[in-house]
């Protein structure tokens, strides 16, 4: 697809600007678009666990709605102009999946952070307990320790 753009720039740089170079770029990007969401939904079925699931499937619906704005101002490119600018907005709602994901991945590891704390201090405990308070006297020998 760059290398597509890169040849539709030169174009326009070397003969001038053109309405079917917008519209050849637009069915290019609706194309490519399409072709990504099939790859994109046929490599979704080797999670891990069912969280990393959850967390694809948002993900998935966020790229879906991007795809969709893409795809909707590529068309209505290529038909008319006068329609309003709506990519970003896709764009935002998929920033906005990935945001979620982030955030709920990053509590998560906390979460397990905490109970891997909560069980160290469980074992140190156990160890402490283990141990005498005190060493027990003897004439014999004698024993320090810190």
């Amino acid at each position: 697809m760059v290398a597509f753009g890169c040849v539709l720039a030169a174009a326009t740089l070397l003969v001038g600007d053109s309405g079917l170079y917008e519209r050849i770029n637009s069915i290019a990007v609706i194309t490519a678009s399409g072709f990504f969401v099939i790859r994109f939904m046929a490599n979704g079925s080797a999670e891990s666990s069912a969280t990393d699931a959850a967390d694809f499937a948002v993900i998935r619906w966020g790229l879906l709605i991007f795809v969709a704005f893409v795809v909707w101002q590529n068309i209505a490119g290529f038909i008319c102009t006068s329609l309003p600018l709506l990519e970003p907005f896709g764009f935002a709602a998929f920033l906005s999946t990935l945001g979620y994901v982030a955030a709920r991945s990053t509590l998560r590891r906390d979460q397990e952070l905490k109970e891997i704390q909560k069980g160290l201090e469980v074992a140190r405990r156990i160890q402490l307990s283990i141990l005498p308070r005190e060493f027990p006297p003897s004439t014999n020998f004698r024993v320090a320790a810190r």
